[in-house]
Formats: C-alpha cells, structure tokens, sequence
C-alpha cells in the first residue's frame, strides 16, 4: 500500500503539471511573453521607463487629430484641407480687429472719397449771383442786379485727419491748396488763390461731405462780347463759400466775394476798380463725371450773351 507522504507528493506534481499546461495557452492566445517584474531593492525607488502605447483596437483612442492640435514644434499637425476649412471662414468673419474687405486704398484719386488718400481734382461751379457795385463813395450809389458766376478750381487735398479699423485707414478730412478763376457777365474775370477743406461724415464713396473754402481774390480784366480784353488791376479782395456734398462728385454751395476799391492816386483812371462785390448761390462737382463742367460751359456763354450789367 501507498502511504500518505506518496499521495501527498503525487498531488504536488499533478499540480504543477496542470499550472504549467494553463500559462503555455495564455502565451500562445496573446501572443507576448510576459517579462518577470524587476524586484526593487530596499530604499531605492523604481522609476517606470514609459507607459505603453494604446493599441489601435482600442475604442477610446482615436488617430483623428483634434481642431488646434500642435505638434511639440508648435506647428499645426492638421491636413493642408482641414486647415484651410478653418481657417477660410475665420479669415473672412468680419470683427473689429478684421473688418470686412474695401478694397485697395486708392492714393491718388480723381474723384475723392474717403478711401483715397491725396487727390488732385479739378471742379466747375455754376450759380446764382447778386452783384452788386459801387461808383460813387460821396453819394454813395450802390448798383446791384442778377447775374451769374461761372468758377474753375484745382485742389490738392492732403488727409490731416485719418481713422484706422483694423487694416483699412480712412480719410476723415482734408486740407490743401487751391486756385481758380472765375468769370461773370460783361466779360469780367478773376483769379483766387487759397485753401480748400473738406470734412467726411461716412466711410463710402458717397459719403457726405462738408466743404469750406477760402481765397484771395483779383480782378484780371474783362472781355466783353465782340472787343479785346482790357487789363483792370485792384488791391486784393477775399471770396469765401461753404457748401455740403455727397462724396467727391458735387455739393451745394453758398459764398460770396468782395472787391476792395483801388485809390492809388498814381493808377490811371482807366484801370481803377471801384469798390464790389457778389453773393452767390450754385452747385459745385468734379469735371470728370461731366454735369458740372457742360453746366458750367453753358452757363459761361449764356451770361456773357445775354446779361449786360450798369458797369
């Protein structure tokens, strides 16, 4: 008969028989040996090397980059497509820091609005006048009658008053030089030098706009109908007008002129200017758009032809 110390011993084996067939199916299902976990030593501190990468069949991770992700390098890792299909309708949202696209800034205009920035323009005025004159200083005699003025002016305006949003700079107001000659019935003409302003009220090209301008003016002469023009000389005189307009292309304008007496005693008669004057009411726009230079063209030969003044 067997002992119990035998039974005892044939069940040690046919338990480490059974252990050993059931970790030989574990290795052959994963696939992988697992390595025998180091035994840290007493009072030294293990430091694991790095965590394993995520298996690709894991439900939890996903190889689809999310919106905004960075590579260590600090560059997007987001397909060329992905990152234009962001970027496009970010870039193209108005906001204060990116305001809707105006354009190209255009810098020298013909036509002046505020997204210009210098412009040379040259203008025609036609309007209204009530002149008036003045023969004799001791009775004091004061003709008056209505007529018409017919002015062409060249301006250079400067911006001296700008606003920016974002990347777009807008001309608020300009301010610059200005001469002109103007012209009225019985042949007389005059010549001005001043200075023109102009304030914007919006942003478009048919912005309001208020103009102000001032010169120093100076009879040149006269050249009535059918004659040869004949010189008058006078001290200087000032005309002055203001008027409101829609963009660059014309305002309505209001302003008047005097004419200072001449009283040199060395100036012959027949070259003294007596003491005049006009207030006027009109319309004033840029020649290129073609109304206000026709206008002014018309109006020029019809008051010579038909309105003859006391003088």
């Amino acid at each position: 008969m067997i002992g119990r110390s035998a039974w005892a011993a044939i069940g040690v084996a046919v338990l480490e028989w059974s252990t050993a067939i059931s970790g030989t199916n574990v290795v052959a299902e994963s696939g992988t040996v697992a390595e025998p976990s180091a035994i840290a030593e007493p009072g030294i501190e293990s430091k694991p090397e790095g965590l394993a990468a995520p298996s690709k069949l894991d439900p939890l991770v996903s190889d689809r980059p999310t919106e905004g992700a960075a590579d260590q390098s600090g560059e997007s890792i987001l397909p060329p497509e992905a990152a234009a299909d962001i970027e496009g309708p970010r870039a193209q949202a108005p906001s204060p820091s990116n305001p809707a696209p105006r354009g190209r800034v255009r810098w020298r205009c013909l036509i002046a609005d505020p997204e210009c920035g210098v412009t040379f323009e040259v203008n025609a005025m036609t309007a209204f006048a009530r002149r008036f004159v003045q023969h004799d200083a001791v009775e004091g005699g004061l003709d008056s009658w209505s007529s018409a003025r017919v002015q062409y002016d060249f301006w250079a305006n400067l911006p001296t008053l700008v606003e920016t949003t974002g990347r777009t700079r807008y001309t608020k107001m300009t301010f610059g030089p200005k001469g002109g000659v103007a012209f009225s019935d019985g042949g007389e003409f005059w010549g001005n030098v001043g200075v023109a302003m102009r304030y914007w009220f919006g942003r478009g090209r048919f912005a309001p706009a208020l103009e102000w301008t001032t010169a120093l003016s100076f009879k040149l002469g006269r050249w009535p109908r059918g004659a040869s023009s004949s010189p008058e000389r006078s001290p200087v005189g000032v005309t002055a007008d203001l008027g409101v307009g829609v963009g660059g292309f014309g305002a309505i304008v209001i302003g008047g002129q005097y004419d200072s007496p001449l009283a040199r005693e060395d100036v012959p008669e027949r070259l003294r200017v007596a003491a005049g004057g006009m207030v006027f009411v009109g319309f004033r726009g840029n020649i290129l758009w073609g109304a206000p230079a026709a206008c002014a063209v018309l109006t020029q030969g019809l008051v010579g032809r038909f309105v003859n003044g006391p003088m």
